[in-house]
Formats: C-alpha cells, structure tokens, sequence
C-alpha cells in the first residue's frame, strides 16, 4: 500500500512539475474583436488545456469564445472543440447559417479564423477556408 502511494504521489507531482505554460497575445484589430485578446495554453502530461482571459480572468479557450460572440451575434451550437500539440481550435455555428472556427497555435504564434457558409436556398455547405492569420507575441 506505501508503494502504492508513492507510486501515485511521483505520478501526479510528475503531471505538476511538468506542466508548461505559454501565454500569447493577440491583437484582434477586426472582426469580432477590436482589442489585444490573452491566450495560454498549459501542455500537462494528462491533459493540455487552453485558456483566453476574459475580464481578468482566464477561462476554459472554447467556453470564453462563446461567451465573447454571444454579445455579438446568436450562437447556435458550440461544436468539436480540441487543445493538443500546443493549439486548440473552436467551432461555433452561428444562426445555423455559418460554421467559423479560431485555431491558435502556441508554437507558430498565431491565431487563424476561418469559415463554411450555408447556401439558404440549397442547404449545401461551402468548403471550409481559411479567412484570416493574425501573427501573436509572446507575454
């Protein structure tokens, strides 16, 4: 039972010690958001997380996306959401009309925007493009 707990005791001070945190700082001068936007991303070895920080505080990437367009236009439903390999991407589909997507990645530095359109006559979906490549600084 000692070895037991010793064993869980390295592995978890191991996930602690062992954990990088990179913050970056994107200056989101169009679209949806006209000010510097923080970004920080804490690569664990059980799970990587991202985190934007909103009114001072940092919050899950995905979930503070959401609450920063729903003042700006009606969110339909949150998609796939991921944070892997230093980045981490957002889907949100917007008045079921459009699918846009936030990538930002911590090594490259950047933070990419990119969308599908419906087309309301047909119900088709357009191919996914990327719109925009914003380059970011380190903090």
């Amino acid at each position: 039972m000692k070895k037991l707990l010793a064993i869980l005791s390295v592995i978890l001070f191991a996930n602690q010690a062992s954990a990088e945190d990179i913050k970056m700082q994107c200056d989101m001068g169009s679209g949806y958001f006209s000010m510097k936007t923080h970004f920080k991303y804490s690569d664990k070895i059980f799970k990587d997380k991202a985190y934007i920080r909103v009114d001072g505080q940092w919050v899950d990437f995905c979930d503070g996306m959401e609450d920063m367009l729903q003042s700006v236009v009606d969110i339909s439903q949150l998609g796939d959401n991921f944070a892997r390999d230093k980045s981490a991407a957002c889907h949100v589909e917007i008045n079921f009309e459009a699918i846009s997507t936030l990538l930002i990645d911590f090594e490259l530095m950047i933070a990419k925007f990119g969308f599908s359109k419906k087309n309301l006559s047909t119900g088709e979906w357009s191919d996914f493009r990327w719109d925009s490549e914003i380059k970011c600084t380190s903090f």
